[in-house]
């Protein structure tokens, strides 16, 4: 959020107002008033640094309000009577917030892949989310979603996973760094787990040696 000065041209004044960033279903920048906060000049009369303080109480706010996302559902596209799955459009807000469809817009253009990846990873990442299964399933499925599906094709999904696994590690990258520029994580120190695995041997020596166990076994 942030503070934002409009000058009043029938007069001269300027008008203040607390704005709000967000994106749309596209994923376009959008602002949106979410309060006036009155004239500069009038609330300066009583206080000279008015501004400086409203600008830092809508930083303040900002900081605070990180962690909530702003979701809108377009209900004209619902058709009567159907019955739809909303679950996805949370996830869509993360997904979106992470910038997945920018980095997928720009590894097409360089790949010149000809399929809707963004569309495919959207559909296979709701559907791995909320209802575990095969990707057939995830296409046969994706019905039940509140959202543009219709469009993709079976054989498209299959004939994108090349192009899925080759951005693999470069999208893993790209979403390890906005989720340190939005949630500040901290890489500093990181802890990790490893597959548990044992012998079945009457030999002990080297790594077949007894230690501990997770699975709580004796030997």
């Amino acid at each position: 959020m942030f503070v934002k000065k409009v000058k009043i041209r029938s007069n001269g004044l300027h008008a203040l107002y607390l704005v709000e960033s967000y994106r749309d279903q596209s994923g376009t920048p959008q602002h949106r008033v979410l309060k006036k906060l009155g004239i500069l000049e009038e609330l300066e009369k009583t206080d000279s640094n008015i501004l400086e303080k409203l600008q830092a109480e809508a930083r303040q706010q900002s900081s605070q309000g990180e962690g909530r996302q702003s979701i809108e559902i377009d209900f004209s596209k619902l058709q009567e009577k159907s019955i739809v799955s909303y679950g996805h459009v949370f996830l869509e807000a993360t997904y979106r917030q992470l910038h997945i469809p920018e980095f997928i817009s720009s590894y097409r253009k360089q790949s010149k892949s000809i399929y809707d990846l963004d569309r495919i990873l959207q559909l296979l990442v709701f559907s791995r989310v909320l209802s575990p299964s095969s990707k057939r399933k995830a296409y046969r499925d994706k019905s039940e979603f509140f959202g543009d599906f219709g469009s993709i094709k079976l054989e498209e999904v299959y004939k994108s996973l090349d192009d899925l696994a080759s951005m693999k590690d470069e999208l893993t990258l790209h979403l390890h760094k906005r989720i340190q520029e939005t949630r500040g994580r901290d890489c500093s120190l990181v802890f990790y787990d490893v597959t548990n695995y044992y012998f079945e041997s009457e030999t002990l020596e080297g790594l077949r040696q007894k230690g501990v166990s997770k699975e709580n076994r004796e030997t």
